[in-house]
């Protein structure tokens, strides 16, 4: 019991100091069909774990239904993935006039959302 108490503490002490911090996409943003957008996230050294995997899901998620409809990045490391990505709107998974959000989670535990960004049909 005494084991698991520990590690529990080690785990809040660690995301405690943890920050994410996204920058893009801004709140307002419209983004039309096919286009490619860029995301820009920061994560602070505190959220690395020493020997673990310092995982990281970067995904596009739906601000109506709160779902998850596009994975830009999927069980990614921490160390090997740019801070800066791009992303292509995609009319199979945005809808014309919907609100979407980026969310940027490090191991499993710590996440950070993005502004809300609509996408758009070109005119």
């Amino acid at each position: 019991m005494a084991m698991f108490v520990h590690v529990q503490a080690q785990d809040q002490a660690q995301n405690f100091g943890c920050k994410i911090k996204v920058y893009r996409p801004k709140q307002g943003a419209v983004y039309p069909f096919f286009s490619r957008q860029y995301i820009e996230y920061d994560v602070s050294d505190s959220c690395m774990t020493e020997g673990g995997d310092n995982g990281v899901n970067v995904g596009v998620i739906s601000r109506t239904t709160g779902n998850k409809v596009y994975d830009v990045v999927k069980n990614g490391n921490l160390i090997n993935t740019p801070r800066k990505l791009r992303f292509r709107i995609n009319p199979i998974w945005a809808t014309d006039g919907r609100k979407y959000y980026i969310r940027v989670t490090v191991n499993r535990r710590k996440s950070a959302i993005s502004g809300d960004f609509t996408t758009v049909e070109e005119a």
